[in-house]
């Protein structure tokens, strides 16, 4: 009985004490959305557990050693979006070592509300890494959509990295 408790208040929003987030749901209909990879982008292949994470899409651009993917959750009971993209960034800083954030920032994406930062720091192996995450609000579904690249190599790709959001399609 505990256990279905404790997921019934995560299923409305809340979280335990410490937690960066709380697992969201899985949207309804996650294979209306797409993504119209730009010109030298090669959609990759997805794990299964990819799969499992809510990962519908996975590209890179090879030759400018960049990356991005794409989820998507429900929008059902996410009411505060500057909170929900406020958490997403914790879980995004706790999972690098000598991490930073930016602020977010509110924009528009194809017509929708979207909200946007940046999160740099170590990769366990030491390599400091950057991700610029956008997300990307409809009206049932939330897409996310991480494009990353070495630091080194992130500031000159930046516009590109953003770009990605821009081609994915079909959200609810």
């Amino acid at each position: 009985m505990h256990s279905d408790c404790e997921k019934r208040a995560q299923d409305a929003g809340y979280r335990p004490v410490g937690a960066n987030s709380v697992a969201p749901k899985q949207a309804a209909n996650p294979t209306s959305i797409r993504v119209d990879w730009p010109q030298g982008w090669l959609e990759q292949p997805l794990t299964q557990t990819m799969v499992n994470n809510g990962l519908i899409a996975y590209g890179a651009d090879k030759t400018k050693d960049l990356a991005s993917q794409v989820s998507v959750v429900s929008a059902d009971g996410v009411y505060d979006m500057i909170a929900y993209a406020s958490s997403r960034r914790a879980n995004q800083l706790g999972r690098l070592k000598n991490s930073q954030g930016s602020e977010i920032t509110t924009t528009t994406v194809n017509d929708r509300d979207a909200f946007r930062f940046e999160v740099s720091g170590q990769l366990e192996s030491g390599t400091p890494i950057s991700y610029l995450v956008t997300i990307i609000r409809g009206k049932t579904q939330i897409v996310y959509v991480t494009a990353w690249a070495v630091t080194p190599n992130y500031q000159p790709n930046k516009e590109a990295l953003a770009e990605i959001s821009t081609k994915v399609a079909g959200i609810l």
